[in-house]
């Protein structure tokens, strides 16, 4: 698949990839991500 549709395709994986690594960290929505969530201090 190429042109349009392959970009779409790619966005809903990459935003599907997202979601799925939002819900497994337990974050409910995007204001929940800061900085304490990538690094441990």
């Amino acid at each position: 698949m190429g042109g349009k549709e392959g970009v779409k395709q790619v966005m809903r994986n990459i935003i599907g990839d997202f979601e799925l690594t939002m819900a497994l960290s337990g974050i409910k929505k995007l204001d929940d991500i800061n900085t304490s969530l990538l690094y441990n201090k």
